[in-house]
């Protein structure tokens, strides 16, 4: 199966079971809410989703992934786990746990906490 879509971009918003927070919010999923549109309409000419209204908002936009959608997502998951299975082949797995939680720790931060960059002359 062959998509001519941008998986950095289009996949980052077709993560079932994920909320993004008030329809004011202006990113979700780490993808501003401008560019969200586009990539669902490339989605949704891909038969990967289907857009419809909530009887309750007008002004919103239910997005459901189609089983075609559904499959490829599936597909794109189990293609990244044999990269990183083969990424990770003959690294201790000491070193990876320990790889693991620096990098939890990280996006906890990086997720959480502002961060100022002061500016040098």
């Amino acid at each position: 199966m062959t998509f001519r879509l941008r998986p950095g971009r289009c996949w980052s918003i077709l993560t079932p079971g994920e909320h993004c927070g008030s329809p004011t919010s202006r990113r979700c999923h780490g993808v501003d809410i401008s560019s969200v549109t586009p990539r669902l309409k490339r989605l949704e000419a891909a038969g990967l989703v289907a857009r419809g209204r909530v009887p309750t908002d007008a002004r919103a936009v239910l997005i459901n992934i189609t089983e075609e959608g559904t499959r490829a997502l599936e597909s794109v998951h189990a293609a990244r786990r044999e990269i990183l299975k083969q990424a990770v082949k003959g690294i201790d797995a000491s070193s990876l746990t320990t790889t693991a939680e620096v990098l939890s720790l990280l996006t906890e931060r990086l997720a959480s906490e502002p961060f100022t960059i002061e500016q040098r002359p």
